[in-house]
């Protein structure tokens, strides 16, 4: 269900989603439609990479929990399958990335003490070293460094 690479070339790890050098990097990544059963999946994809490259538990943990919502969101307002990947540099730094195709931007609005929603991307940002997101007219990108 998802391709891995392992060691890739040096300068090649995308931190914040932007070059950092003297990084080499293992990445998986893995194609999933927009449907609301993709998301315990994509948590589960998260948690079983990061258990075979030996995140400690707080990362994963955090590296799970962020995908759960960026995947969510992404079957919330994509139209289309959406792409997860996980990369690790070999300084440590990891990387979760969500890609969609698009849809409604998300509301920047702070949500009410009683909505039920809307929460979802101020986790992201509490837990997340940095959070890039991009947006053209194909597609929505979501790349969070910790």
């Amino acid at each position: 269900m998802y391709q891995q690479m392992n060691a890739l070339p040096e300068n090649d790890l995308e931190a914040g989603c932007g070059r950092d050098a003297g990084f080499m990097r293992r990445e998986a990544s893995f194609r999933l439609p927009a449907t609301a059963s993709s998301v315990p999946v994509a948590r589960r994809f998260i948690r079983t990479v990061a258990l075979s490259w030996g995140l400690d538990g707080e990362m994963r943990d955090n590296a799970e929990l962020v995908v759960s919502e960026l995947t969510g969101n992404a079957v919330r307002h994509g139209r289309c399958d959406l792409d997860v990947t996980l990369a690790l540099g070999s300084g440590g730094r990891l990387q979760v990335t969500v890609t969609d195709s698009g849809g409604d931007p998300p509301d920047s609005e702070t949500p009410m003490d009683d909505d039920e929603g809307g929460r979802g991307l101020y986790i992201v940002h509490a837990l997340a070293e940095q959070v890039l997101i991009t947006r053209d007219l194909r597609r929505h990108q979501v790349c969070v460094s910790f």
